[in-house]
């Protein structure tokens, strides 16, 4: 009795052994707290950047909205103007088949003339070389690219200018351009080659395969037996060239080949029609 109070020796059986107890246990607690804190306050950043893109979000939702009511308007137009088209659809149709008749015309009768000018310019002997080459494809050339626009021209022009055009090599000239207009592509582009074999059979042959390819149901065996039957025809004294009415039932397998590139030829009867 009558000593001072030194505190409750809980752990340790001495007074410092729970003061140190309650600092430790005060500074855990203020770490938690912290880092709570931050915590808290990186909550609050990331809910304020979602509000954010909340915002951006509804901003895009209202102007998707408003494009797709001017959609909405426009699809009716255009339906009423389908309607409206599909009643005369036909009619619209044969005009333009009409249209096609007269400019396949007229593109011939082009084609023609500047080779008739061309031959009556220079040797007349129905067959144009050199420079009447150069005179034809100045009237011709356009339409050319036009019905083939990847096709190399140059190197036509280049690979006929010494062995010459006759009047068969005109029309498979003639058939490319009409052959232009074809929805599926590739019946121009095999007339053009067909110019180039002709003229060089040996050196155009592997692209005259590959052009045949693209529009007529053969196997790669018949046709690159067909072009080894038709090397065969080749002048030696005429510059190695094919005449071209030996390539005549070339050409008229390439223009019956229809839209999706098929020919009515069957696989089991021979590729190559007779000559009438």
């Amino acid at each position: 009795p009558g000593q001072p109070f030194n505190g409750v020796p809980i752990i340790g059986g001495q007074p410092d052994g729970f003061a140190t107890f309650a600092a430790l246990l005060l500074c855990f607690g203020a770490v938690v707290s912290a880092g709570a804190a931050y915590a808290h306050e990186g909550l609050e950043q990331e809910v304020s950047a979602m509000a954010k893109q909340n915002e951006i979000f509804r901003t895009k939702n209202e102007m998707l909205a408003s494009q797709l009511d001017e959609l909405s308007g426009v699809r009716q137009k255009l339906e009423a103007v389908q309607q409206k088209m599909g009643e005369n659809l036909q009619q619209f149709e044969d005009t333009l088949q009409e249209l096609h008749t007269v400019s396949c015309a007229e593109l011939l009768q082009m084609m023609l003339e500047a080779f008739m000018n061309a031959d009556l310019a220079g040797v007349k002997d129905c067959r144009l070389t050199g420079d009447e080459v150069d005179a034809l494809f100045d009237v011709c050339e356009a339409s050319l690219k036009d019905s083939a626009p990847d096709f190399d021209l140059d190197a036509l022009i280049n690979a006929v200018s010494e062995t010459g055009i006759g009047i068969c090599n005109l029309r498979f000239l003639a058939n490319a351009a009409v052959a232009g207009c074809d929805k599926v592509p590739g019946r121009s582009t095999a007339m053009l080659t067909l110019v180039m074999f002709s003229a060089h059979p040996e050196k155009y042959e592997h692209e005259m395969a590959i052009a045949l390819r693209s529009v007529l149901d053969m196997e790669e065996d018949d046709i690159a037996a067909l072009l080894k039957e038709k090397m065969t025809k080749a002048n030696a004294k005429d510059h190695g060239r094919i005449h071209g009415k030996e390539l005549m039932d070339v050409s008229r397998m390439v223009m019956s080949a229809n839209m999706d590139g098929d020919t009515k030829v069957p696989r089991d009867k021979p590729k190559v029609p007779e000559e009438p």
